[in-house]
């Protein structure tokens, strides 16, 4: 098949993922791209619609171009990827060389460029996609981390650390690759984490719910989005809501596949190392929209997804380390907002170090016996159980993993099955991780030197 017959095939969305070198296009909603010419890479398998067919030649294209460029590499075998769930948590951060990941300029005030190291370059012209990106209430997620308090103590040596505005951008940008035509979907990705308080998940710790979450109607409200919104024809309560169902491209639960969980595991998975930044590419240019959710069409590739995604829970996000710092911070949040050091407005407000840098200044006594464990020198072990003498955290880590959906062409008949149904080996590795990080765990806090 040609590249031009190629263009033409209707089921499919090309994308720009992978590049050597490059025509201009334009597609829907003004955005400018520059399409691959990678000798049949990537051009076929973006869009399966809801009761559509590949043909024979779609799916050979599929099956054996996927498999003819992706050999197996011993470096990505689960023995490394899953190398530190017997290690000592503090063991597994390093420092990482500074790689950009994202860069946004406006060259107009009409016109914004993105570069994103997983998707590509962009140009967005939609007036209110410029009008949110450009407001106060989404430009406040550039000084809110990722990774909570760690990046600002120094245990997460991501450079430049991952933030929330980076990581919204990037999930609407995914959604925009799968979905050009959607821009709701794509508001509502740009928007997910609108919410976010300072310190991210932190917060959580200190409220004991998820509060950008069960909030996220309240601060909205605060903000100039709601007449953004209805400014362009849409009901911001819509385009913000939790409600299953809603956003299927944007929002599913685990262990399926979203636009969320992907570019903030695969952001990640840059971040930390884990593959090259062409490999991610890879994995990302084998997705495919079916039945209004996102999947995998290469065993080999989705396999590869879920083991650096697990490998990610690995080194931050089931961390004990972090989990152990997440905690006392958010008892110095919660003492904070008891003595009036801090307003609870002000979780919306400025951004992750300004925040924390005023808890820590108070001088309150009580305060200051749990930021003195906030830093880079407090060691969390790994014990039985309590033991005397000993301050000992009993948590119970919150564990992520993946289990994607394939899209399988057998005849003319569209199959999904789980990645763990066709590869008994990432089920038994799944199976194994959870089983032994799902139960409630015993730190020890201990310092190298002397705290606050």
């Amino acid at each position: 098949m040609t590249e031009t017959a190629r263009r033409r095939i209707p089921l499919l969305h090309c994308n720009p993922l992978v590049k050597t070198s490059y025509t201009p296009g334009v597609s829907a909603h003004g955005i400018r791209k520059s399409y691959p010419r990678y000798r049949l890479r990537h051009r076929a398998s973006r869009l399966v619609p809801p009761g559509g067919r590949l043909t024979d030649s779609q799916t050979t294209f599929l099956s054996s171009t996927f498999r003819r460029m992706h050999p197996p590499d011993p470096t990505m075998m689960a023995g490394h990827l899953l190398n530190g769930i017997h290690t000592p948590p503090n063991d597994i951060e390093k420092p990482m060389p500074f790689h950009l990941r994202q860069h946004v300029e406006w060259p107009s005030p009409q016109t914004l460029r993105v570069k994103d190291v997983l998707y590509g370059d962009f140009t967005i012209t939609e007036p209110v996609l410029l009008h949110l990106i450009n407001d106060a209430s989404f430009q406040r997620l550039r000084g809110i981390h990722q990774h909570g308090i760690t990046p600002i103590v120094n245990v997460n040596k991501v450079r430049p650390s991952v933030c929330r505005f980076e990581h919204s951008l990037g999930a609407m940008l995914l959604v925009r690759i799968l979905a050009p035509d959607d821009l709701s979907q794509q508001i509502a990705a740009l928007l997910h984490d609108i919410s976010h308080t300072v310190l991210s998940h932190v917060a959580d710790y200190a409220f004991g719910y998820v509060i950008h979450e069960v909030e996220k109607d309240d601060y909205v409200a605060t903000t100039a989005i709601p007449k953004i919104l209805s400014q362009f024809g849409y009901d911001w309560r819509h385009i913000t809501s939790e409600e299953p169902g809603v956003w299927t491209l944007l929002e599913q639960p685990a262990p399926l596949l979203c636009a969320d969980r992907l570019d903030y595991g695969l952001r990640d998975i840059i971040a930390f190392g884990v593959f090259s930044k062409e490999h991610v590419r890879l994995i990302v240019g084998q997705f495919v929209v079916h039945d209004r959710r996102i999947m995998c069409s290469d065993i080999a590739l989705a396999r590869d997804l879920a083991r650096g995604y697990m490998r990610c829970d690995i080194l931050a996000w089931a961390n004990p380390h972090h989990a152990g710092l997440y905690t006392f911070a958010g008892d110095a949040i919660r003492l904070a907002l008891t003595h009036g050091v801090i307003r609870k407005d002000e979780l919306w407000t400025g951004t992750d170090r300004e925040f924390w840098n005023k808890i820590v200044a108070c001088g309150i006594k009580e305060i200051d016996e749990k930021t003195r464990y906030v830093n880079d020198h407090t060691t969390f072990t790994i014990v039985s159980g309590p033991a005397d003498g000993e301050i000992v955290l009993n948590l119970k880590l919150k564990i992520r993993t993946i289990d994607p959906e394939i899209v399988v062409r057998t005849g003319d008949k569209i199959e999904v099955h789980r990645l763990s149904d066709m590869d008994k080996d990432y089920a038994k590795e799944r199976n194994d991780y959870l089983n032994k990080m799902s139960g409630p765990i015993y730190l020890a806090v201990s310092q190298h030197l002397a705290g606050k």
